[in-house]
């Protein structure tokens, strides 16, 4: 079992520069969406111009809110215990699940999630949709997602790092 505990101030020595690479990312993700929510704007795009949505939560839905219930669920074990392996657990169901969403985002009869819940902030912020036949929101809306995942996973990418580099060792446990 991986019983190594994580270590902010390590990131902190090794990278000086994390911060700002974490706040371009932010501002990136936030450029992006303002530029989507100022395209759906001149097109007039929504989610309510799509036939076929479905009425209620589909097995796809279920599997959705079934990983976020296990990030959360690492999530916690991660904050009790500072282990490593909950915070790589955490990560990759945070991966996994932006995954599916966009995925399952550009198929609109397969998710509730994605396409039924209509009030106006899920059509600017939340689904991958975006205006048919627009290249240009297409690449934004991909801006903002890879953003959002290099957001969350930001930290997990840099002990993967120093994990190669040796830095983040298995063998170097803290003694009881």
């Amino acid at each position: 079992m991986d019983k190594r505990k994580l270590n902010p101030q390590l990131l902190k020595d090794k990278f000086i520069n994390i911060a700002k690479y974490k706040q371009i990312v932010i501002y990136l993700l936030i450029g992006s969406t303002i530029f989507n929510i100022y395209l759906r704007y001149i097109y007039k795009f929504s989610t309510l111009n799509y036939k076929n949505t479905p009425k209620s939560f589909t097995l796809i839905d279920y599997g959705l809110i079934a990983l976020l219930l296990l990030v959360s669920l690492f999530f916690i074990l991660q904050k009790k215990t500072h282990l490593y392996r909950y915070y790589k657990y955490m990560t990759t169901c945070i991966e996994l699940f932006l995954f599916l969403f966009f995925l399952f985002g550009i198929y609109p009869n397969f998710s509730y999630i994605n396409y039924g819940w209509h009030f106006p902030l899920h059509d600017f912020f939340l689904p991958p949709v975006m205006p048919i036949y627009s290249p240009l929101s297409m690449i934004s809306s991909g801006l903002q997602f890879l953003s959002l995942t290099i957001y969350l996973t930001f930290d997990s990418n840099f002990y993967k790092f120093l994990e190669k580099k040796g830095l983040f060792k298995k063998n170097n446990l803290p003694q009881k």
